[in-house]
């Protein structure tokens, strides 16, 4: 691999690229057509798995504030009707307590998903450019 110069810019480039980076002009002119570089997206709706990663992050994010929020308002409403009982308030407490874990580990479910999905992006660009 040698460095040389662009033709159209005169940019320094490396000797085995087909167009320059620069100012996008072919270098090599025995190349028919040039090689489409392949291209990752989390949000595409084709056959990209991550895509569909992050929308099922989304599900669960949304099921976990569904879930969070009903056990919280069953906990408010056992507090009301407890009537002064300390077991029926401790018990109210907790179930509203899980419905705040059920929240938070909903982002936590969520966050872990679209890490995973972007080390898989990674992954998949680093193979493709040691081919």
């Amino acid at each position: 691999m040698a460095i040389i110069k662009c033709k159209h810019c005169g940019e320094e480039i490396s000797d085995n690229i087909i167009k320059c980076p620069y100012c996008g002009e072919r270098l090599n002119q025995n190349v028919s057509e040039p090689v489409k570089e392949k291209t990752f997206s989390t949000t595409d709706t084709g056959n990209n798995n991550e895509g569909i990663l992050y929308r099922y992050a989304d599900v669960i994010l949304v099921l976990s504030y569904v879930l969070g929020i009903f056990l919280m308002i069953m906990g408010l409403s056992g507090m009301i009707v407890s009537n002064g009982n300390s077991e029926a308030i401790g018990m109210s407490l907790l179930i509203i307590i899980y419905g705040i874990l059920t929240i938070f580990i909903g982002y936590v479910v969520k966050a872990l998903i679209k890490v995973f999905a972007n080390i898989s992006i990674n992954l998949r660009e680093l193979n493709l450019k040691t081919k």
